[in-house]
């Protein structure tokens, strides 16, 4: 595929709330080191000769992983260097799972009933 580090990979965000900068910063910190599929919006990957493409999220139903990146791309049938690989999280579902979570940890500190 491509050299021994393996491609590059690059997390972008894209969200219709305008107030998103703090779940963008929060990830650019985590520096994840996968992406579940419910969080992905798309995935592009460009190849060492410049072609670009796209790849529909249904062929990445377990997600992202960043270890395997190349083991998934061989799977889609890529064959050639990946010099890049572009994930765009859905930021509005990002920061509804952050709620989810966030509100049962606290829900559960500060259960009356205990």
């Amino acid at each position: 595929m491509s050299d021994s580090k393996g491609p590059e990979v690059v997390i972008l965000g894209k969200g219709k709330k305008a107030d998103h900068q703090e779940t963008h910063e929060l990830i650019k910190q985590i520096q994840p080191s996968s992406v579940p599929a419910e969080l992905l919006d798309s995935v592009f990957i460009t190849m060492a000769d410049d072609s670009r493409y796209k790849v529909d999220t249904k062929y990445l139903d377990k997600g992202i992983e960043y270890s395997r990146i190349e083991e998934q791309c061989k799977a889609l049938g890529l064959k050639g260097d990946i010099s890049l690989v572009e994930v765009v999280v859905d930021l509005d579902a990002v920061k509804q799972e952050l709620t989810a979570v966030t509100s049962a940890k606290l829900d559960s500190l500060f259960d009356e009933d205990r």
